[in-house]
């Protein structure tokens, strides 16, 4: 009838395995505060070419980021040569600091803790993420049903 994976030779089922054990263990897509300081070389290093440079205005009109923007719109903005900002989009599958486009805010607030309220800039909601090198601060955009479809990761001490 069907083939019994015992038929399979030996070295066939040891690397379906470690494919299987490494694709639960390993999470790729996911995205932390270790990056906050990093110079560019670490990050293309880690991340390949990005798709996309640009240059992005702060709220200073002085200041300036340089953003690498890769096509799984993961973006990047660093500031005097150190990581400053992270965001992933709406069309990203990527997570950060464990949170992911779709989450309910209140879902994260409940991991994390209560966050402040934003409403001025369209509705956001901010975290502080303790224990890390740099003040952190995790904001996440929400529509009216409360699920999140933008999310940034940042230093605060801008």
């Amino acid at each position: 009838m069907g083939s019994s994976l015992w038929k399979v030779p030996r070295l066939r089922r040891f690397a379906m395995g470690v494919a299987a054990a490494i694709v639960f263990i390993v999470p790729a897509r996911s995205m932390d505060a270790e990056l906050i300081g990093k110079p560019p070389s670490e990050i293309i290093e880690r991340y390949g070419a990005p798709d996309r440079l640009f240059i992005e205005q702060t709220a200073s009109d002085t200041d300036h980021f340089i953003v690498l923007l890769y096509a799984d719109y993961r973006y990047f903005y660093f500031y005097e040569n150190e990581l400053w900002q992270i965001r992933v989009d709406e069309r990203s599958e990527h997570t950060l600091s464990g949170v992911s486009i779709g989450d309910l805010v209140d879902d994260v607030a409940f991991e994390i803790g209560p966050p402040d309220w934003n409403r001025d800039s369209g509705e956001s909601a901010s975290f502080r993420l303790p224990d890390h090198d740099h003040p952190v601060e995790l904001r996440v955009y929400v529509d009216g049903d409360g699920l999140i479809h933008d999310i940034y990761l940042y230093r605060m001490d801008f």
